[in-house]
């Protein structure tokens, strides 16, 4: 991993975390779903009590959240803001959808803080998402028993005695499996730029090919962006689980794991998983030039390091 350089570009859209927002800021929130639920949780937890919220808006219909009006957006009104700030997993689409509005700063969520977890208060369990390692199988059955998905902030102290697990995977076939959905495929289902979430948008802008994707070109610019900055499928695991898990799983054992997370806690009304078949590391090393191998270790190195994961 010693010697690959991996040189930051400048990000064309601009990202911003709570802090960023300028004092005594007037601002309008794009959003009215879990992102924009945290965001309000966020400027209350670091005290921003300086920053007005004029209201919310939205892409589709009218009405309130959390005691704000929401209005539906039009490019004509001027809203006498400083900032719209897209608190969506949209943004990509807001924002090329309108190119003449500079006041666009799309939200960056304290990752440290609020993770995106599946939540049982019932059973007092926490799963902390982890995209491309079986997350959604397991996410299911918790759902199915009527647990919620929420931006759990890890510091509440009603959470300290909630039992908290994830699963993880060999870095390098979650980063290609997730590169082979959602760059690969997602960009031949958006020939046509289809609505909705769409990362073809955020490769344009960077001077990706679209056409004719090229995994070395996306490691060296794409992947080059901030961890928080990009398409949560392409984060790093250690530093998205954070420290205070109880049990971390692996997928490739992700059967026996689960069966013992189930005899530790009784979580599960059964451990039945009907999907789960992870590609093979052997699979994608036939069809992955050495370089960017090399590339993807040096960037998640931590994970490696971490979760005992041999390159």
């Amino acid at each position: 991993m010693a010697g690959i350089d991996i040189r930051p570009i400048i990000n064309p859209f601009k990202h911003w975390s709570v802090e960023d927002i300028p004092t005594n800021a007037t601002i309008a929130i794009y959003g009215a779903g879990q992102l924009a639920e945290v965001f309000l949780k966020e400027i209350a937890k670091k005290c921003r009590t300086d920053i007005r919220i004029k209201y919310f808006l939205d892409s589709f219909k009218s009405g309130t959240f959390n005691e704000f009006e929401v209005n539906k957006y039009q490019k004509s009104n001027n809203y006498d803001v400083d900032f719209i700030i897209i608190a969506s997993m949209y943004w990509p689409n807001i924002i090329i959808s309108n190119p003449e509005e500079t006041r666009f700063r799309t939200y960056k969520v304290d990752n440290s803080i609020f993770k995106l977890s599946i939540v049982d208060d019932t059973r007092k369990a926490i799963f902390r998402r982890n995209a491309r390692t079986g997350s959604k199988d397991i996410e299911l059955l918790m759902l199915n028993q009527g647990a919620i998905q929420e931006y759990v902030d890890i510091t509440d102290n009603k959470y300290s005695e909630y039992f908290k697990f994830a699963f993880t995977r060999h870095p390098t076939t979650k980063f290609l499996s997730g590169y082979a959905w959602y760059v690969v495929e997602t960009l031949k289902l958006n020939a046509r730029k289809n609505d909705h979430i769409n990362i073809r948008p955020v490769l344009e802008a960077m001077n990706i090919n679209c056409n004719t994707p090229s995994l070395l070109e996306f490691l060296n610019t794409y992947m080059t962006l901030e961890e928080n900055e990009r398409d949560f499928h392409f984060w790093g695991q250690a530093r998205q689980f954070g420290d205070d898990l109880d049990f971390i799983g692996k997928l490739e054992n992700i059967h026996n794991d689960l069966a013992h997370v189930n005899n530790l806690t009784g979580l599960f009304d059964n451990v039945s998983l009907t999907h789960s078949s992870a590609k093979k590391l052997a699979d994608y090393k036939k069809s992955v030039p050495n370089e960017c191998l090399k590339i993807i270790e040096a960037i998640f190195r931590q994970d490696y390091l971490r979760f005992a994961y041999t390159p």
